[in-house]
């Protein structure tokens, strides 16, 4: 089976020793997320530091079976460290992937913002057909005590459930590239609703890790009760761990050979 990756070109940062991402494909996986910017710097692929490797080392590790998860450690220019979890891209005319089970990555607990939080502009669209031909992907969705939204529950046999990539708790960031921060909602259900069999791109945070699901929408394929309405409780902070972690892997990668002059095209 052909390989794919998530849609990346990286060249060489000589100050870090590590890769940046110049570019990202428009219709990859990366860009879909809103997550990934151009600039930042890749330290880590799937808990491997690239800390030294060349380009095509990095394009090795970052590159698997299409729809298979890879997470990503980035650098941002503000010293920012965070991780993005990613579906490799489907070959064009591909298939859906199949629901990728998943463990949770331990990651460290941001500050969450403060709860005088301005809301956004509510997205301008109609209100969707309730005749059944239109559907979700089974999450339930609530304010949590600082006013971030987030996931509640997620409906049993739903895709949200089944793709094991989504957490109750995790804080709605991006959907389908738009931003959702400050929204409640009644403003995002006709975002993630949608015609059976059709895709949406779910960015949420989870701690210091930030996660991509792209999943399908359909109804649930067994009987089980809607998701509930609440609030949920935000964690508290920690925010030592990753900058020790970057630390640690910087340190274990010195005999790695020098990154190479120019990194492959678009992995």
């Amino acid at each position: 089976m052909a390989q794919t990756g998530v849609g990346l070109t990286l060249a060489p940062h000589p100050p870090s020793g590590a890769l940046k991402v110049t570019h990202l494909d428009p219709e990859g996986p990366a860009a879909r997320g809103g997550l990934i910017q151009p600039g930042d710097v890749l330290f880590d692929v799937d808990d491997t530091s690239v800390v030294g490797l060349g380009g095509v080392q990095v394009r090795t590790l970052i590159l698997g079976a299409p729809g298979s998860p890879v997470t990503l450690g980035f650098r941002r220019q503000n010293g920012k460290l965070f991780y993005v979890r990613v579906q490799r891209a489907q070959p064009k005319g591909g298939a859906a992937p199949p629901p990728q089970q998943q463990q949770q990555q331990p990651a460290a607990q941001q500050p969450r913002a403060p709860a005088a939080q301005q809301r956004a502009p509510a997205p301008q669209r109609a209100a969707a057909p309730d005749d059944g031909s239109v559907v979700g992907i089974g999450v339930g969705l609530a304010l949590d005590s600082n006013h971030n939204l987030c996931i509640s529950s997620l409906l049993p046999g739903s895709p949200a459930k089944r793709s094991g990539l989504l957490e109750e708790g995790d804080i709605l960031r991006y959907i389908d590239g738009k931003d959702v921060r400050g929204l409640v909602p009644e403003d995002v259900r006709p975002l993630i609703l949608g015609k059976q069999g059709t895709f949406v791109t779910l960015s949420v945070q989870r701690g210091n890790t930030q996660i991509v699901a792209r999943m399908a929408r359909a109804k649930p394929t067994q009987d089980a009760a809607p998701p509930k309405a609440g609030v949920a409780t935000a964690p508290k902070a920690d925010t030592n761990t990753y900058s020790s972690a970057y630390a640690q892997a910087t340190a274990n990668r010195q005999d790695v050979a020098p990154p190479q002059k120019e990194a492959p095209p678009e992995p």
